[in-house]
């Protein structure tokens, strides 16, 4: 990347400029290269293109959000949880062994059930 004056930083590789350029406007390469625009013209752009968040959003680190939830281990209890990618369920490790509990009882009770009713 070189700095370019104004704070914007340029590729200095008109070739990937101009890929950039070509990927924003779908079209191919060739036709981008047609436009007759100047070396300091498409490595603007594409300098542009390239820091764009929506076209090139940053890999890697998601931000932590935070919500208000119910527990789904039928208490009803809201609580606040900080989370990255799934929202949680659970209020804790013990909501979680409650809702496994009480799902094998109902699916074991399930099955007697239509045992016996044969």
């Amino acid at each position: 990347m070189v700095k370019k004056p104004g704070g914007v930083e340029a590729m200095s590789d008109v070739h990937v400029c101009l890929e950039w350029i070509a990927y924003a406007a779908r079209q191919a390469v060739e036709d981008v290269e047609g436009l007759g625009l100047s070396d300091d013209q498409v490595l603007s752009l594409g300098g542009w293109l390239s820091e764009n968040r929506i076209l090139n959003p940053p890999s890697g680190e998601v931000r932590v959000k935070k919500g208000l939830f119910r527990c789904a281990c039928g208490c009803g209890k809201v609580f606040e949880a900080e989370y990255r990618t799934a929202k949680p369920k659970f209020k804790n490790e013990a909501h979680h062994q409650r809702y496994w509990r009480r799902r094998w009882r109902v699916e074991r009770e399930g099955k007697v059930r239509s045992d016996r009713s044969q």
